[in-house]
């Protein structure tokens, strides 16, 4: 975490989700929230590219997946 960016990095998407529920917990302790728009997802995956991944989320809002990011 630097500023206001982060980077969240799990082996599973449920190890993911648990930890965006850390976040949105010290977040909401501290008054603070989570910008959905500005928020990317990146799912590195064994599948094809039609493989599903059961939509993320932060704040109650559907994160969209990324391709690519420039971090």
């Amino acid at each position: 975490c630097y500023a206001d960016v982060m980077v969240l990095l799990s082996p599973s998407i449920k190890g993911l989700r648990k930890l965006i529920k850390l976040c949105e917990v010290y977040a909401q302790d501290h008054n603070m929230t989570y910008n959905a728009k500005k928020t990317e997802l990146m799912v590195f995956k064994r599948g094809g590219p039609d493989e599903k991944v059961l939509p993320i989320k932060i704040n109650g809002t559907t994160l969209i997946q990324a391709h690519k990011v420039k971090y």
